[in-house]
């Protein structure tokens, strides 16, 4: 089994790791299957040997460093900032040996302008930690083997040069799974979806234009030289203009660090450059020289950073002056690809020719038969896997191309299924390794994402995208393993909102979160309904553009609740038009569950009470993207004029319906009565519904969440009372048409008081998950976390039961399951004054809780008395949500929503 890890850095502080050790674990399928610490101690530039052991009954694999990509490490002092960054050689481990393989370490040193090499901005995966710098290291994984994903149509090493082979388009790795908004505000899969977040860099880089940028994947660094500065008009002049500057930065986390090598090359603007793996360097080509009115004339020289100096490349031959110009490198040939550019201004001359850097020295012309027409701007990169360079788009004074080519090293043949419309003037253009797409940005004047994976070009949608912009460079950053669009700009007119970056998750792209909380997190909303008394949130869920919608509950003025649904954006700002309350003509209500279908649907559901009437019942609501309530809704229910009746739990079924869990109120001579609804996609209830859920010789019972498997059996979970007895945590089970399965329901008591399950989720083997509270022996409540098989089986190892360190009522009230099976759980921890603390932990699929776990988070709305979490849900790009309250300085809850990275 060959894995290709990326980047994992930082410092671990353990009673079972010392100060400055690194622990690295390599998983796969959730099993670890090499683990080794890293002594970090001692003096910078010195080589470590880290231990690696295999895991049991794993074969052998490689840590291999295809397509630049290699096992990195960093350290951390015992304050959390990044002191050393390093890289490992190859090394191959066998099952049940042990080995071990040299790394060099590299200092990090901290100037007075800010960051250096990152040691402020955090560990070296560019994840963006919490103040105390802990953060678990997982090394994440991608094997590159396997079958039907794109990086398998090009390994076919002996097929003829300049030949593209054919592919069906439902081999695309992920793409038919992806969906988009579109105008109406459903949800269709016609367009993908990816996730831009932008982040603040460090202060240090002034705005500029016409940079060169290129991307170190060894050294995990973003390379930044020359470019213009716009100055302001002189008091005689009535326009501003620009001034070249030739100046070396480097990104390293959030943060630009201006270097100063004994010399490097001339002043320029519109520069290009690429990564030139065999010799770890950055080779720079060519570019427009200006002074302060504008360009005068192009350079054709060659220059290569190697982090510590510029080296002057001299060529017998060399590509004409020019910028603009598209290059890549190509490691199986060790080349170094350029095409086209533009030289002169108005009018400008245009290229179509093609060299290569042969052995990193001399520049050769290639004439191949056919190529593309004259262009500048164009974008070009270079696929590993199918061992070719990718050009597309660029233009002249009077044409915009969209067309796509490959370069093999002896022909270009262009790619069919290009966009046919005018869009990419600029050459923003990068590979993602990962997920074995060309990624594509225009900014300006429209923006527009773009993915290429070898059969079509695909519209990519943002919730949140970046605004209309220019830009320097898009990368692939491989330390965040994703793409990162680097925009310091300056504009003429002044503006000067671009001065950040954004990182950009695709469809598919998943980050494996440790915990950590997100920046601008935890989001704090107080008075939503007009009075400042009472607000949380009690279900959240998120759609597939990660857009994240809350249901709860607001106080108003009159100390009135009021049902409210929020929608923030994956940034944590609102949306617009949000909140909004759901009372409508109701004197009280409140929303207790929340659901989004997949064409954008969003389900919520909790009760109502009318003015004048004594019982709640029942309601569901049904809202579109824009939170605008569908006709007919709420739709209510009620058992009796004399009970209220409850919806707790909602979840969608593979048709569409709606499943929802609930209960009836006791009456003096009835007991409460746990029921299984389901609804069909206009609100009707369906024949037979709802079901009563009965536990034997047992009454007064609720019914709080719902799951669907994959054969569409729905479970529910809640708790029963035998008469005169304690409360019993309890699972049941029913078929699609309601009738309750053989062999359940299943009761769970630990015999020390109520138990009660809130949350139930179906991980990927069918296994379903619980989470509720069990009362111990000595009188307080401990976390509650079983796991079933689908036959309602106990798992061995379950169920596990948490009690906090000051032994108070510890409570589980959410959970969701992640790709690995990991569980998700959210609730609350008692503290050393009696008070409870928001908590989020993270189990193995063996319930083993992970390092680091719980996150414990206190006095996130002011005041220290008490937070809880209510829900949880893991976002489609793999972040962790949580929503619940928490109470302010006057003592009052608020709205919380916490994001975990």
């Amino acid at each position: 089994m060959a894995l290709l890890v990326a980047a994992t850095g930082g410092c671990i502080r353990t009673p079972e790791i010392a100060e400055g050790a690194l622990l690295v674990e390599v998983r796969s399928d959730g099993i670890d299957v090499v683990t080794g610490v890293l002594d970090l101690s001692g003096r910078s530039n010195q080589r470590r040997e880290l231990a690696l052991v295999a895991g049991a009954g794993q074969t052998a694999f490689e840590l291999i460093p295809a397509g630049g990509y290699t096992l990195a490490v960093g350290g951390c002092d015992a304050t959390g900032r990044e002191v050393a960054r390093g890289r490992a050689d190859d090394v191959v481990v066998r099952a049940g040996e042990r080995t071990s393989i040299s790394v060099e370490l590299m200092p990090i040193a901290v100037g007075d302008g800010g960051p250096v090499d990152g040691a402020d901005a955090g560990p070296s995966d560019g994840a963006d930690h919490d103040a105390d710098g802990d953060a678990a290291l997982d090394a994440t994984i991608d094997a590159t083997a396997g079958e039907g994903g794109p990086r398998d149509r090009f390994l076919d090493r002996d097929a003829t040069p300049g030949d593209i082979p054919a592919v069906d388009a439902d081999s695309r790795d992920g793409a038919a799974a992806a969906d988009a908004a579109v105008a109406d505000g459903t949800i269709g899969a016609d367009v993908l979806i990816g996730l831009w977040s932008a982040l603040t860099p460090a202060p240090g880089l002034a705005d500029r234009n016409a940079a060169c940028v290129g991307h170190d994947p060894q050294r995990q660094v973003t390379v930044l030289f020359a470019s213009s500065i716009w100055i302001p008009p002189a008091p005689t002049e009535t326009t501003p203009h620009l001034l070249g500057v030739a100046e070396t930065w480097e990104l390293l986390g959030n943060g630009w660090i201006q270097r100063q090598p004994a010399a490097q090359p001339p002043m320029r603007g519109s520069c290009s450059m690429a990564y030139d793996s065999a010799r770890g360097r950055l080779v720079l080509f060519g570019g427009s020289v200006d002074d302060d009115h504008g360009w005068l004339h192009d350079l054709d020289d060659t220059w290569a950073w190697d982090g510590v100096s510029w080296t002057h490349l001299h060529s017998d031959t060399s590509p004409a002056a020019r910028g603009g110009a598209a290059l890549a490198y190509d490691p199986a040939r060790d080349r170094v690809v350029l095409f086209g550019g533009s030289a002169g201004s108005l009018p400008m001359s245009f290229f179509k020719d093609t060299w290569e850097l042969v052995d990193g020295a001399q520049w050769v012309e290639q004439h191949p038969a056919t190529r593309p027409d004259y262009r500048t701007g164009a974008g070009l990169a270079h696929d590993p896997a199918a061992r070719l360079t990718l050009l597309h788009g660029g233009h002249t004074e009077l044409v915009t191309y969209a067309d796509t080519w490959a370069w093999d090293g002896a022909s270009w043949s262009q790619v069919a299924d290009a966009p046919t419309e005018p869009c990419c003037r600029n050459r923003w253009l990068t590979f993602d390794p990962d997920r074995q797409r060309f990624v594509r940005f225009e900014g300006w004047p429209e923006v527009r994402t773009r993915e290429f994976d070898w059969v079509e070009w695909r519209d990519v949608i943002s919730a949140e995208p970046p605004p209309p912009i220019g830009v320097d460079a898009l990368i692939h950053d491989v330390a965040r393993r994703r793409s990162l669009l680097i925009n310091p700009i300056s504009m003429p007119n002044g503006d000067r909102r671009l001065d950040r970056l954004f990182v950009y998750l695709g469809p598919g792209a998943a980050i494996d979160a440790v915990g950590a909380l997100a920046p601008g997190f935890p989001v704090v909303r107080d008075g939503d309904a007009g009075g400042h008394f009472m607000d949380y949130g009690a279900a959240i869920a998120a759609d597939r553009l990660g857009q994240i919608w809350v249901a709860g509950v607001s106080e108003d003025g009159r100390r009135l609740l009021a049902a409210m649904v929020w929608k923030f954006l994956p940034s944590g700002k609102l949306a617009a038009g949000f909140p909004r309350s759901l009372n409508g003509d109701c004197l009280t209500s409140s929303a207790d569950a929340i659901a989004c279908a997949s064409d954008g649907t969003i389900w919520i559901g909790g009760q109502t009470r009318a003015t004048g009437a004594p019982q709640a019942v029942a309601a569901l609501w049904k809202l579109d993207q824009a939170g605008n309530l569908a006709n007919g809704f709420p739709k209510r229910w009620q058992v009796a004029v004399d009970r209220s009746s409850y919806l707790d739990g909602v979840a969608i079924d593979a048709s569409g319906e709606v499943w929802a869990a609930g209960w009836d109120e006791a009456t003096a001579l009835v007991p409460r009565q746990a029921r299984l609804f389901r609804f069909s996609e206009t609100g009707d209830l369906g024949v037979g519904f709802p079901v009563a859920a009965e536990v034997a010789d047992n009454g007064d019972s609720q019914a709080h969440g719902v799951a669907i498997n994959a054969a569409g059996d729905v479970y529910l979970c809640g708790s029963a009372r035998a008469t005169g007895g304690d409360l019993d945590a309890v699972l049941w089970r029913f078929d699609s048409s309601g009738t309750p399965a053989n062999g359940f329901p299943k009761v769970w008591s630990g015999g020390h008081g109520d138990d009660e399950f809130f949350g139930v989720a179906i991980d990927n083997t069918q296994r379903v998950w619980l989470v509720g509270v069990a009362r111990s022996a000595a009188g307080d409540y401990d976390l509650l976390l079983p796991v079933y098989d689908e036959a309602g089986n106990l798992q061995l190892g379950f169920p596990v039961l948490f009690d906090g360190v000051a032994h108070g009522d510890d409570a589980g009230r959410g959970i969701a399951i992640g790709s690995l099976g990991e569980a998700w759980v959210t609730g609350a921890i008692a503290n050393a004054a009696g008070n409870g603390d928001f908590a989020l932990w993270r189990f193995d699929d063996a319930g083993q809780q992970r390092p680091g776990f719980p996150v414990i988070r206190d006095s996130d709305a002011g005041d220290n008395s008490h937070d809880h979490g209510m829900s949880v849900t893991i976002g489609p790009f793999g972040y962790i949500w949580a929503t619940g309250g928490s109470n302010s300085n006057d003592g009052l809850e608020n709205l919380v929503v916490w994001r975990f990275e």
